[in-house]
């Protein structure tokens, strides 16, 4: 633990030789020749402009943002509608084709017992004659 507490020290006493950041100020020279630098130290001659270049970020634009986002959060929402339309009309699709293959299936079956099962005999159909008003048996073929 005394080990542990001398370099917690020691790294407090580091850290307070550190140096702070400074924020430097850019000079722009011109020199003799015409060439423009930009530098952080005074210039030698005395062609020297001070730059006024801005050290931190400007202020965000939050109604530019607000208006970015609710833009971006309708798009968002189209794009779910559209999404959902799609995925109800594939829905009704394969339900579609599935009733379709499902009739498909019962008129297969249907033409198949109708084959299967065709009249092999003549049925008896009762005939009234006319003139005795009785019923008379009748073959039909």
């Amino acid at each position: 633990m005394c080990r542990m507490r001398r370099v917690h020290v020691a790294s407090m006493v580091f850290a307070l030789f550190l140096p702070a950041p400074v924020v430097a100020e850019i000079v722009r020279c011109a020199g003799i020749d015409g060439r423009v630098t930009y530098q952080q130290i005074p210039c030698e001659s005395g062609s020297e402009a001070r730059v006024g270049i801005p050290n931190d970020y400007p202020a965000p634009n939050s109604a530019e943002r607000d208006r970015l986002l609710a833009r971006e959060a309708a798009l968002d929402r189209r794009l779910e509608a559209e999404r959902d339309r799609w995925q109800h009309d594939a829905a009704l699709r394969a339900a579609s084709e599935e009733r379709e293959l499902e009739r498909a299936r019962i008129a297969a079956i249907e033409t198949q017992n109708a084959q299967q099962y065709a009249i092999a005999y003549p049925y008896w159909r009762p005939r009234i004659a006319r003139s005795q008003g009785r019923i008379a048996p009748t073959i039909t073929r």
